[in-house]
């Protein structure tokens, strides 16, 4: 199996929490609600929305319950997609510099934080969504449990880590706040995986597969290996190449039990439906195993990822998880509470903690990732400046290219758009409406015709 490197499109939409710290004493800071309005004002005076498809292909909002949130653009694989996250990071953060400066200048008392975490320190929930581009005539059904047993167990490396009420570290957060496996909602029931049939492309041949169980993860390393690991996966199951009996040993008895059991405690053994008993580390190679007898092509992102994965599993299955540490965000998130505990001589409160803790997920200049980069304790993977480049250039194999593109060129014309992920509509009545109705069409005759008259 060798698909093209343009074989399907994934995004990831990051909800990021909001607070707000008072500078002064006796004075309470203003609300989430008010912090999120500061937040977006600029971005309201500018485009009069708070909801806005920008040049580089993705979308900033503010979504229900004053959560701020960016939606990448359509990206044909995990290091283009991986460079597009970290750059909604950076545009917020120069947001949030703005805003604070304002507040600085205006005498009010406050600070603004925006965190990538999953979990505040009052319990409240955001999420982080991952979205693939499946077909239409596979068997998407069939094709669940195999997925399901991936997503719960690839917490193993993906997982940012938490520290609950009861004292105790937790591989992930996400377990607390999932309450069903399959479900077409997302609010009153947090499933695994989301199973509304919202396609946002033509629905005749798409659909999309939105999976809300994983963290908002800090380090690079992370959102990469739980993006590329879960792309290749569903590309076997795709291709119909895999073993059946194989894939129905995979099948777990109770996934939302091993999910929290899991997080609780890595080496924990889960049932599956066959009734095993195994660990999550020895489901994870067991997927490796079946994966390496269909991935040929050995140039690629994708072999190069199952070679990752399967060092990953075996320092995990080893117990070697120092020579991993940076690139596993719960053991380096763990790494950096335990020594500002050895500092402390263990009499930092568990309160102390939960903002030391909020502080590793925090973005902008009061967080620890780029201290944290720097110091190689966070694994990195991006060339240098390609998040900077992302934050303007949408990538150049899917429709956002033909978005990103038009929507830069009315911007620089001074022409009113409207725009979601699948049409463009002009104000002036000239221009006429485009329609993305296929993800992988990243360029057309018609898109560069109204790109001539756009440049006048």
């Amino acid at each position: 199996m060798t698909p093209s490197e343009t074989s399907r499109v994934i995004g990831l939409e990051t909800e990021y929490g909001i607070t707000c710290a008072s500078t002064a004493a006796g004075v309470a800071p203003m609300n989430a609600e008010a912090a999120a309005a500061e937040l977006f004002a600029p971005l309201q005076q500018q485009y009069r929305s708070t909801n806005v498809f920008l040049p580089n292909g993705g979308r900033m909002y503010l979504d229900v319950g004053s959560h701020p949130e960016y939606a990448t653009a359509e990206c044909g694989d995990p290091m283009t997609l991986l460079a597009h996250d970290r750059a909604g990071d950076m545009l917020f953060a120069a947001m949030l510099q703005q805003v604070n400066l304002s507040l600085t200048e205006r005498g009010m008392p406050g600070v603004l934080h925006l965190m990538r975490n999953n979990l505040d320190a009052a319990g409240n929930s955001c999420g982080c969504h991952e979205n693939y581009l499946i077909r239409r005539d596979k068997k998407f059904i069939n094709n669940l449990p195999p997925l399901i047993t991936h997503l719960v167990t690839r917490q193993l490396y993906t997982g940012a880590g938490h520290l609950g009420a009861d004292g105790r570290y937790y591989l992930s957060q996400r377990p607390f706040v999932i309450n069903d496996v399959y479900s077409r909602a997302t609010t009153d029931s947090k499933p695994i995986v989301n199973t509304r049939d919202e396609p946002l492309s033509g629905g005749e041949k798409y659909r999309r597969l939105h999976i809300i169980v994983g963290d908002s993860n800090v380090g690079q390393y992370p959102t990469y290996m739980k993006v590329a690991t879960t792309t290749l996966l569903l590309d076997a199951l795709e291709s119909g190449d895999l073993d059946n009996n194989e894939l129905a040993r995979l099948e777990l008895a109770d996934p939302l039990n091993a999910l929290r059991e899991i997080s609780a405690n890595p080496d924990s053994m889960v049932q599956t439906a066959a009734g095993e008993h195994l660990k999550a580390v020895e489901l994870q190679l067991r997927i490796v195993s079946m994966l390496k007898t269909v991935i040929s092509d050995t140039d690629s992102w994708r072999s190069r990822c199952l070679i990752e994965w399967g060092e990953l599993l075996a320092a995990l299955s080893a117990g070697d998880v120092e020579s991993i540490t940076p690139k596993v965000d719960y053991l380096a998130k763990q790494r950096i509470l335990k020594q500002m505990q050895n500092r402390a001589d263990g009499k930092l409160s568990h309160n102390q903690l939960l903002r030391l803790e909020l502080a590793y997920h925090e973005i902008g200049n009061s967080g620890l990732r780029e201290k944290m980069e720097a110091a190689g304790l966070l694994a990195t993977l991006l060339p240098g400046g390609a998040a900077e480049s992302a934050q303007k250039t949408p990538p150049k194999n899917t429709r956002a290219n033909i978005r990103g593109k038009l929507l830069s060129a009315a911007e620089r014309a001074g022409i009113g758009v409207a725009a979601d992920w699948m049409h463009i509509r002009f104000e002036p009545e000239n221009l006429p409406d485009i329609s993305l109705e296929d993800p992988l069409e990243y360029d057309s005759v018609f898109s560069r015709q109204v790109l001539e008259q756009l440049h006048g």
